[in-house]
C-alpha cells in the first residue's frame, strides 16, 4: 500500500497528464476546424460568386419569339396584298398572292412542330411574295390611273423617276448575281421552286426595261421592285433546303412560350 504522500504525487501526475491532454486535443481540433475541411479538397466557393459561363447561342437559330414575330409580318404584308390586289389576274399578281398564302399556311405548319428556324425562313418567304404582289399590282394601278393633273417640275420633286427606276433595276441585277451564285456555291438549293421564282423575276426585270424605254420610269421601277421581292423569296427557298439538309441546325432550344402566330387571312 502507498503512504499518503506518494499516493499524493500520483494523483497530482494522473492530473497533469489529463489536462496536458485535453489540452493537445484542443489544440488538434482547432486546427481541422481552421483547415474546414480534409487535406486535397478545394474550400467552397462563397456565396454569390458566378458559376461557369453559359454556353454560346447559335445565331443561325430562331427562338420562338422570333418565328412568331416573322408570321405576323407574314400576316400583315398578306392583309395589305389582299385589299389591293383583290380579285385581279393580270401580270400574275393573283398567283403571287396564291404562293404567299401557301408559304404562310407551311409556316404555321412549322410552327405547330416547333420548328422555329423553318417557321421565320417560310414567313418571310410569304412576305416577300405579298409584297412582289402589292409591288406589281401597283405598277398596273399606275398605268390605269394617271392623275388628271400636269406632273411637276425636276427640281420640286425628290429624285428623278427615271433615275430612281435605274437605281431600281441596278439593285435587282445585284441581288440576281448573288442568287445565282448562291445557287453555284450550293447546288442542292436550285430546287424546281427556287428556278421558278428566278423565271418570274426575269420576266418582270425585262417588263420593268421594257417600261423605262417606253418612258415610264413609275411603273418601271414597281415592276423591278416586284422582281427584286421574288429574288427574297428565293433567298428564303434556298435557306430553308440549307437547313433542312443540316447546314444550319434548325433545333433551337425550347424558349419560354410566345404568342400564338394569327389564323391565316381570308382570300
Amino acid at each position: 500500500m502507498l503512504s499518503l504522500p506518494a499516493l499524493r504525487s500520483s494523483v497530482s501526475h494522473a492530473v497533469r497528464f489529463g489536462l496536458l491532454t485535453l489540452a493537445l486535443g484542443g489544440m488538434v481540433a482547432g486546427a481541422s476546424a481552421a483547415q474546414g475541411q480534409a487535406p486535397g479538397q478545394p474550400p467552397p466557393p462563397p456565396s454569390g460568386a458566378p458559376g461557369p459561363p453559359p454556353p454560346p447561342t447559335n445565331p443561325l437559330q430562331a427562338t420562338q419569339q422570333g418565328a412568331a414575330d416573322a408570321v405576323q409580318r407574314a400576316y400583315d404584308a398578306i392583309s395589305r396584298s389582299t385589299s389591293l390586289v383583290g380579285n385581279k389576274q393580270a401580270g400574275g399578281t393573283a398567283d403571287m398572292l396564291a404562293q404567299s398564302r401557301n408559304a404562310y399556311q407551311q409556316a404555321l405548319t412549322d410552327y405547330r412542330a416547333s420548328n422555329y428556324t423553318g417557321t421565320q425562313e417560310t414567313a418571310m418567304m410569304a412576305a416577300d411574295l405579298a409584297r412582289a404582289a402589292e409591288e406589281l399590282a401597283s405598277a398596273q394601278l399606275i398605268a390605269t390611273a394617271q392623275p388628271d393633273v400636269p406632273a411637276p417640275p425636276q427640281s420640286m420633286g425628290d429624285q428623278d423617276p427615271a433615275a430612281r427606276a435605274y437605281a431600281d433595276l441596278a439593285r435587282l441585277a445585284q441581288h440576281r448575281s448573288d442568287v445565282i451564285a448562291r445557287v453555284k456555291e450550293f447546288p442542292s438549293t436550285g430546287n424546281e421552286e427556287v428556278h421558278r421564282l428566278l423565271a418570274e423575276s426575269s420576266k418582270l426585270e425585262q417588263d420593268a426595261e421594257g417600261l423605262m424605254n417606253s418612258r415610264k420610269p413609275h411603273q418601271a421601277g414597281a415592276t423591278a421592285r416586284a422582281a427584286d421581292a421574288l429574288l427574297a423569296a428565293c433567298d428564303h427557298s434556298i435557306q430553308e433546303v440549307l437547313i433542312a439538309t443540316g447546314r444550319v441546325d434548325a433545333a433551337a432550344a425550347p424558349p419560354p412560350p410566345a404568342p400564338q402566330p394569327p389564323p391565316p387571312p381570308q382570300s
